[in-house]
């Protein structure tokens, strides 16, 4: 089967079969789709605009070492002066707190899309992280 299949309430659900599949002309609907629904334009400039503010903040606060400065949408950083996380358990620890942060071989990264993900609630995070990092890492 080429869906993706996944158990829910016992039944096993096939959610391609519910799902746009993936290709350059199923994407360019949902772009236009999302364009007609929603001004795309201005979308996609609050994202840009909430990256590199939020950028600032992560480079401005010396816990944090900000990598890829010139990434559009990624925030990406490291604790500074601990090259010894071991970055699933401070996942976990951050999982265990609430918080899911994606992380990748050495580094934390988020993608600020989400509108309510305000610059407040980055503070939180980078808080909490510092914090999980330090004490269970």
């Amino acid at each position: 089967s080429s869906g993706i299949n996944a158990e829910y309430g016992g039944n096993n659900v096939d959610i391609s079969q519910r799902s746009f599949q993936c290709g350059r002309r199923a994407d360019g609907f949902k772009l236009w789709f999302c364009d007609a629904v929603d001004d795309l334009d201005a979308q996609a400039t609050l994202v840009f605009d909430r990256a590199a503010e939020m950028k600032d903040i992560v480079a401005g606060d010396e816990r944090f070492t900000l990598l890829y400065p010139n990434s559009p949408t990624h925030i990406c950083f490291r604790v500074t002066g601990r090259e010894d996380i071991d970055y699933e358990t401070a996942v976990e620890g951050l999982r265990q707190r609430g918080s899911f942060i994606e992380y990748y071989v050495d580094y934390f990264r988020l993608v600020p899309v989400n509108p309510a993900f305000t610059v407040q609630v980055l503070k939180e995070v980078l808080d909490l992280i510092h914090d999980v990092v330090m004490t269970e890492c």
